[in-house]
């Protein structure tokens, strides 16, 4: 087909040729043009209107959205499951030229809407080794990361349901093997993603992961099997190859420490409605009966005290005393959460700062959140929150600058392609070829992300107008049903705005 096409339209099937992404974006000037086949796909996904592009006596099918306007699309095609390759326009000697930059893909998307963790994830399993199994997951939007080894699979899956992660990429031990990639399939709603096995060789993966985290961050958590330490290099990998250009928010390497926290397998999970109904929904759950929290943090922070419960009694404790503190204090909590009201996600905003990605807007969000910390410290002055564990918490962004080590700092991102120059750019460009396959669009459960009922603190960004991927669920009865929105003292919380 790509023979017969000339001009943009050649270009875009030559492009669209060297990537197995799904689909193809491909900047024209101040469009981003889709082309053949995936004009055809995103008009029916998005309702965009299609007409003709002529090129060398054939017709083909053209869809467009306006350079402003990627984004939303770009997020709608990714909730659906699909991976979207962009291709930037830069100057060339002789005019113009285009090169893939990256590969937007469900745990790749840099600023998804909503408060929810998009979850990355990666298994691997070898036979020889003592545990395993081996998991990574990172959380690209935070730069959070995390790995460690399982014995049995069952351990696995209680992970996988209390990270709920986008995508999966599972090793070779696992897709070489029907019944282990089936018990995957069966145990995620995850899309999965075959990337190169290379990734997950054990040696080039802690060497990647060394570069990253430090030559002592794999000691540091106990990360030794073969195919947890696959698993983690991969992820990376992954990230790196799809240009998402987030690596240098990811500083630190930490572990899941099952022993320290209450196994919950995800049938009992499931059983207790702790994050989703039986019937699939976030309504009526114990999360959503405790969720008041004012930020967007605080929210990801409850589901993760919700679903990987503490074992340590002082850190118990500890949270005890704050839940009395705050319920005692009825004038001073609600000073902080005045103050709180509308703070932007910092955690989100310092991941795109540290990895160079941050905009003026983004910036001017961070120094806001920043001068309110003045104003929570006052709050608590005084009051019977003085002698709570709330100052200490306060007082860790400070503790944080003062004792940071920049020894182990990953390396940055590399440059874009665009900010080259024009003379190295005009020689032969090429396209960055990703080696991914992918499975289960087709049958693919939709995710949470897409289908449940959003956080409170969801922004709406003017998404596409589309069809819905699927028919909302509504529960009909739940164990954590709560009578009325009152303030939840456990969680610092007011009613819902």
């Amino acid at each position: 087909m790509t023979a017969n096409a000339g001009g943009i339209v050649g270009e875009f099937l030559s492009l669209k040729e060297s990537t197995d992404a799904d689909v193809l974006a491909m900047q024209c000037g101040d469009f981003y043009e889709f082309f053949a086949d995936d004009a055809e796909l995103v008009a029916d996904e998005l309702d965009l209107k299609v007409s003709q592009k002529s090129s060398h006596g054939s017709s083909y099918p053209m869809a467009g959205v306006p350079l402003s306007e990627l984004t939303p699309y770009l997020k709608a095609l990714v909730e659906r499951g699909y991976r979207v390759a962009v291709a930037e326009q830069y100057e060339t000697a002789d005019g113009h030229a285009r090169e893939i930059e990256r590969v937007v893909s469900p745990g790749t998307v840099v600023d998804p809407d909503g408060a929810a963790a998009r979850w990355l994830a990666a298994v691997d399993y070898d036979d020889g080794s003592d545990e395993p199994w081996g998991l990574a997951v990172a959380e690209v939007t935070t730069g959070r990361f995390h790995a460690a080894a399982f014995a049995a699979l069952d351990d696995v899956r209680a992970e996988l349901h209390r990270f709920t992660p986008v995508e999966l990429l599972p090793g070779p031990g696992v897709r070489d093997d029907d019944a282990r990639l089936a018990d995957l399939r069966e145990a995620t709603d995850a899309r999965l993603t075959l990337h190169e096995a290379e990734a997950f060789a054990p040696g080039r993966a802690r060497h990647r992961l060394g570069d990253q985290f430090g030559e002592q961050a794999l000691a540091a958590v106990g990360l030794d099997a073969a195919p947890a330490v696959g698993a983690a290099g991969a992820v990376l990998h992954y990230v790196d190859d799809t240009g998402a250009g987030v690596l240098a928010s990811m500083t630190r390497l930490g572990g899941l420490d099952p022993g320290g926290r209450v196994a919950l397998d995800a049938t009992t999970q499931r059983n207790l409605e702790l994050v989703e109904t039986m019937q699939g929904d976030r309504d009526g759950t114990l999360l959503d009966t405790l969720d008041h929290t004012e930020t967007a943090a605080g929210t990801r922070l409850l589901r993760e005290w919700l679903t990987r419960p503490r074992r340590d009694r002082a850190e118990l404790e500890r949270r005890g005393a704050a839940v009395e503190a705050f319920a005692s204090a009825a004038l001073a909590r609600d000073r902080l959460l005045d103050t709180l009201d509308g703070t932007a996600d910092l955690e989100r905003l310092a991941a795109r700062a540290t990895s160079g990605s941050a905009g003026p807007r983004d910036l001017a969000a961070v120094r806001s959140a920043l001068e309110r910390l003045p104003e929570l410290a006052a709050a608590v002055e005084g009051t019977e929150l003085a002698d709570s564990p709330v100052p200490d918490v306060l007082a860790r962004p400070d503790q944080g600058r003062r004792g940071r080590s920049t020894t182990n700092s990953p390396p940055p991102s590399p440059p874009s392609r665009r900010a080259r120059s024009a003379a190295t750019a005009a020689s032969s460009p090429g396209a960055t070829t990703t080696n991914s396959t992918s499975w289960c669009r087709s049958t693919r459960r939709p995710s949470s992300g897409s289908t449940r009922s959003p956080s409170a603190r969801s922004a709406n960004t003017g998404s596409p107008t589309s069809r819905s991927t699927a028919t909302r669920r509504t529960a009909t009865t739940s164990r954590w049903a709560s009578p009325s929105p009152a303030r939840c003292p456990t969680t610092t919380a007011r009613s819902r705005r």
